[in-house]
């Protein structure tokens, strides 16, 4: 998850066979924490998310925590398609340019977070 200028603000990894829809739960969770070392986050946070995501589990993750999410259906186009990049493929390409990021073959979550924060 990143802010709009494409900041990292939490990571989740996961290995490649977990669909897309099961991590926000344990994302937005890590988010809430941020709220004691940022002081208030936004009152009602926006998310923008793909098509991958249009599941009911996530539907209620960001209805339990107050999230306004912007999920694409199949087919349709957000605005943010239509203007461009998400922010979050900023964060990505730059991520990628670290080579172990790119090329991880690391089981343990443990070790791929601390690639991710060497990043």
């Amino acid at each position: 998850m990143t802010e709009a200028a494409s900041i990292p603000l939490v990571t989740e990894p996961a290995p490649a066979n977990v669909r897309d829809h099961a991590l926000p739960p344990a994302t937005l969770d890590a988010y809430s924490r941020l709220e004691e070392p940022l002081e208030p986050l936004p009152a009602r946070p926006r998310l923008d998310l793909d098509a991958d995501y249009g599941y009911h589990p996530v539907h209620d993750a960001l209805a339990e925590r107050r999230i306004n999410g912007r999920i694409t259906r199949r087919g349709e186009k957000l605005p943010i398609q239509a203007d461009g990049r998400w922010v979050v493929e900023r964060t990505n390409s730059w991520m990628n340019n670290f080579g172990q990021l790119r090329r991880c073959t690391e089981r343990r979550k443990a070790t791929i977070e601390f690639f991710i924060a060497l990043a």
